[in-house]
């Protein structure tokens, strides 16, 4: 008997962990840009934090990988504290949609679930359609996981020994329930998915091995477990990180103590509100009305705790920074912060990050432009602004690496035309940008080899070079501007501006070398010259190609 339940277990088991995997791709699929604009939606409002952390939840099929994104974005400085809590609180409100996906009809339209969604998955040529007919067939595999888990189940009610050990976790008193609360953790910890225990708990429930009292303290033990993955992505992490992974903690932790502090009512209360016996059973010999209690008792403790802790908010976030106080030593501030446990599970979410990581790298780049124009302009040579053009192109190299590795790793997903369309935008864009740091590093070096020369330009010479550089490295803040605001970029201005200052650039160079032959101005003076010009050049060049990377998918 135990050889037979263990692979008849495993084998449900995994077909709801494949349905939930399928799933989430396709819900990620078909609302990726939703997605990506109720992140950019985020602001400081409570209400519209936790309305976010549903809505993403429920789109991930996973409070775990939401709160992991968090403590992430947290880490990145994308999102205060104050937002990222708000969100966590919506997180553990959105979970319980997959209660409710596994409530429905448990297991009995399984196959019918599964023969209607691989039509279309199979024949249609729509992307919509056949991610539609992906998304049925998860669904249809999720229930026939329950109901093979279910199925497995069933022989333990007739085994005293298995009796014997669940009479310890009857939740019956304060012991048995904090066992109870105990196992749940443990297990959520050893499986990271609070949606996994809650459909083994189910499955348990309504093959009639356990009550529902037990199953209430079951899913109350997973909301404690549930918090260590977060507990755990936040190592090396950020201070502000590390308080937004506790926060999930003490809020999960806080709540569920409450609640086990009048247990017994709460689920009468359940029981009184949702129709049906839960320990009733029918002519198949289970559960009927036990998976929605289950689930109506998940939705209601994560909608309690939400309403009842969202006024203190604030109270929490200054809780969290008392017990996990800023570190002696001033961190410093990383520039690359994409999380590569977000990238393949959340591809949508992943693009996201991706999107602020290249304004991160754009506003960088901008400092180096002004660095540059800085160099350029000064009388005498400005050595910090040297040292600092060098820098920024180093940190600008190692972003533009990070953000195409990332981006590499999102592509192995599957993804919609539009996404990829946009991953490869993103790319471009960040090689054309470090190309940008690039040119001011060189133009940097042309000036340096000005100085060590001792060489110097004439007066119109200096004239041309800096009118040329303001009209050059103006164009490139205008570009940064856009970006900031996010406003649309017009690809036809920017061509216009780079066919204006290619003639400048030339009539210049043509200038320059009247210069030359009337000897006005030094053989090495007048190369270096040509070289600032070609550089500030090609710099223009590469500020238009990220026009036209970003136009791409605009």
């Amino acid at each position: 008997m135990w050889f037979e339940l263990t692979y008849t277990f495993l084998g449900g088991m995994g077909l709801f962990f494949y349905g939930m995997k399928i799933l989430s791709e396709a819900l990620q699929s078909i609302s990726g840009d939703f997605v990506r604009r109720v992140i950019r939606s985020v602001t400081d409002n409570r209400i519209m934090g936790v309305l976010v952390g549903i809505a993403i939840t429920a789109l991930l099929q996973s409070s775990t990988l939401t709160t992991v994104m968090i403590v992430s974005l947290v880490n990145a400085q994308l999102m205060s504290l104050a937002q990222a809590i708000g969100i966590i609180f919506g997180a553990n409100i959105g979970t319980t949609v997959t209660g409710w996906l596994i409530a429905i009809k448990v297991g009995s339209y399984g196959l019918l679930f599964i023969g209607v969604g691989v039509l279309p998955l199979l024949m249609a040529k729509h992307r919509v359609i056949k991610q539609i007919g992906h998304l049925i067939l998860s669904l249809g595999l999720v229930f026939m996981g329950i109901q093979i888990m279910t199925g497995a189940f069933k022989p333990l009610r007739e085994s005293e020994g298995f009796a014997q050990i669940l009479s310890h976790f009857a939740a019956n008193d304060w012991l048995s329930l904090l066992a109870c609360i105990g196992t749940g953790a443990v297990l959520t910890m050893l499986i990271h998915s609070s949606a996994a225990v809650v459909a083994i708990t189910m499955a348990l429930a309504m093959a009639g091995n356990i009550s529902f009292q037990t199953s209430v303290a079951l899913m109350l033990g997973g909301e404690i477990g549930t918090t260590i993955t977060a507990i755990m992505a936040s190592i090396g992490t950020s201070t502000n990180a590390k308080r937004a992974a506790r926060a999930h903690a003490v809020f999960n932790i806080v709540g569920v103590l409450l609640l086990a502090s009048c247990f017994w009512l709460y689920v009468d209360f359940i029981d009184k509100i949702v129709g049906g016996d839960p320990n009733a059973f029918n002519d198949a010999h289970e559960r009927p009305w036990m998976a929605a209690h289950i689930a109506a008792s998940q939705t209601f403790f994560n909608v309690i705790a939400t309403i009842v802790f969202l006024p203190f908010l604030k109270t929490l976030e200054r809780f969290v920074i008392w017990i996990t106080p800023d570190a002696p030593v001033k961190e410093t501030p990383h520039l690359l912060y994409l999380t590569p446990s977000v990238d393949l599970q959340a591809p949508a979410l992943g693009l996201a990050m991706a999107e602020r990581e290249l304004l991160n790298l754009a506003d960088i780049t901008g400092r180096a432009v002004d660095a540059t124009e800085k160099l350029l302009l000064a009388k005498h040579f400005d050595q910090k602004a040297y040292d600092k053009i060098h820098h920024y192109e180093e940190v600008t190299d190692a972003i533009q690496k990070e953000i195409t590795v990332f981006l590499c790793r999102i592509q192995q997903a599957p993804l919609a035309p539009d996404q990829t369309l946009l991953a490869h935008s993103i790319i471009q864009a960040a090689d054309e940008l470090e190309s940008v740091a690039d040119y001011c590093a060189g133009l940097a070096r042309a000036l340096s080899r000005l100085n060590q020369g001792g060489e110097a330009f004439t007066e119109p010479a200096l004239a041309d070079l800096h009118s040329y550089t303001r009209a050059v490295m103006g164009n490139y803040r205008e570009l940064l501007a856009a970006l900031q605001k996010g406003e649309p970029l017009d690809q036809r201005h920017f061509e216009r501006e780079k066919e204006a200052l290619a003639h400048e650039g030339n009539r210049l160079r043509d200038q320059h070398r009247q210069r030359l032959e009337t000897r006005n101005c030094t053989p090495i003076a007048g190369m270096i010259f040509t070289d600032l010009i070609v550089g500030l050049r090609k710099l223009k060049g590469h500020t238009l190609d990220v026009v036209k990377a970003l136009s791409i998918q605009a």
